[in-house]
């Protein structure tokens, strides 16, 4: 048996960082530095859940949508309206953040990440919103932009 107190953890090849220990050193990535997207000048996060939901629009929109709605093309042209369908749906998710972006900006929050995924998206502010009637703005910027896309759609 053996007497947990008397076993000292012992880290193997790490070094240590500002976070702590590094346990996998050999994992971390170097090389040129990854590009970063960026949205209204401000920094984009895009989850892999959104690239999800893309395919499965495209998917939705070329096998159930379109044969109903325009029958007698190949699949191809179905594969090829379902992914543009699909960026059209997505697209505006990301003109909805813009609502609430533009609303922060005039409001002079600072904006330091925007983020998408399946399920919607976020916007982060540095700051919190200065009065009760500005957060308002906010909150209703977002489905303001969503109506005029409807109306211009």
């Amino acid at each position: 048996m053996i007497d947990p107190g008397s076993v000292a953890p012992r880290l193997v090849g790490g070094s240590a960082t500002r976070a702590g220990v590094d346990l996998l050193p050999a994992l971390r990535l170097r090389g040129r530095p990854r590009r970063r997207l960026a949205l209204f000048g401000v920094p984009l996060g895009v989850d892999l859940s959104w690239l999800f939901g893309l395919g499965l629009a495209t998917w939705t929109f070329a096998d159930a949508v379109l044969p109903l709605q325009a029958p007698g093309r190949t699949a191809a042209e179905y594969a090829l309206a379902g992914g543009l369908a699909g960026l059209l749906a997505l697209g505006s998710l990301v003109l909805h953040e813009g609502g609430h972006w533009v609303v922060a900006h005039r409001a002079r929050l600072p904006v330091t990440r925007l983020s998408l995924s399946l399920v919607g998206g976020a916007l982060e502010l540095g700051a919190a919103p200065r009065s009760p009637a500005t957060e308002l703005q906010l909150a209703l910027g977002g489905p303001l932009a969503s109506l005029a896309t409807a109306v211009l759609a």
